[in-house]
């Protein structure tokens, strides 16, 4: 299915597809990706293949086993692989850097982590995602809802279902620097006391769901960590708690419940 060439293209910006296949569903995934390729719509001009790392192209794994010996030696060797056309470079978690809008990423053994990375660089063309076990990319999979096994897609309850945490949330996204990956001091006390004021006015502050809602709406995978970790925090707090400014923070409650309403 995979042959070996050597090529370099570049392109433009894509719509972004996701797709998640399980149990080394290599020969369905890659056919999936064949058929990405094909449709001009998508505008792929490379595919980058990230294992965690180069042991899982070596020997007898299940990937090497799908893609041929040829195919296998030559990625092995830093060479270029052929899928429909299409330049195939492949990547470790820990050497992957610079996708651009069109590039297909194929994730074979994923990680959280993995997928972390990846959401990291921002626009790409597509992701297609193969984890090593059924639950290690949840995290993911509900930030973006991808398609599962090339067709229906998998159906998550919104992380922000409480309409007034989802006009906080949005307030943080359009106001705090929530793109970068590590959040500014001035950002993470706002976002430290939107949460509290939420926590104080009784909303569940899921922290697990917020981290999911924020990687799929603009949040660096970093950022996101950090909400999650202010939002555990606070939503185990024993008391409800403190805010200076009490005027200011029941004007902006009040702004997200009217937005809520509407």
């Amino acid at each position: 299915m995979v042959g070996t060439a050597e090529a370099g293209l570049q392109g433009v910006r894509s719509q972004v597809v996701r797709v998640v296949f399980f149990d080394d569903a290599f020969r369905a995934a890659f056919k999936h990706a064949e058929a990405l390729c094909s449709d001009a719509k998508h505008k792929i001009k490379e595919i980058v293949l990230v294992i965690p790392a180069m042991a899982n192209l070596k020997g007898s794994t299940s990937l090497a086993s799908f893609l041929g010996a040829e195919a296998t030696k030559a990625l092995n060797k830093g060479e270029t692989a052929v899928l429909s056309g299409v330049p195939v470079t492949l990547k470790t978690e820990r050497t992957l850097s610079g996708l651009t809008p069109n590039t297909l990423v194929i994730c074979a053994y994923a990680s959280q982590s993995m997928m972390d990375k990846v959401d990291g660089f921002g626009q790409v063309a597509g992701v297609i995602a193969l984890p090593f076990a059924k639950d290690v990319i949840n995290g993911w999979m509900t930030s973006w809802s991808p398609l599962v096994e090339g067709k229906q897609p998998r159906q998550t309850i919104s992380a922000a279902a409480d309409g007034v945490v989802l006009q906080a949330m949005k307030g943080l996204t359009a106001t705090a620097g929530v793109a970068t990956s590590v959040l500014h001091n001035s950002d993470k006390e706002r976002v430290d006391r939107t949460l509290r004021i939420l926590r104080r006015k009784d909303h569940t502050l899921d922290a697990m769901a917020l981290r999911a809602w924020a990687v799929g709406n603009g949040w660096a995978p970093k950022a996101a960590d950090e909400l999650e970790k202010l939002a555990s925090r606070i939503a185990g707090l024993k008391n409800k708690p403190t805010l200076d400014r009490l005027d200011q923070a029941e004007q902006l409650y009040a702004f997200w419940v009217e937005k809520a309403s509407k």
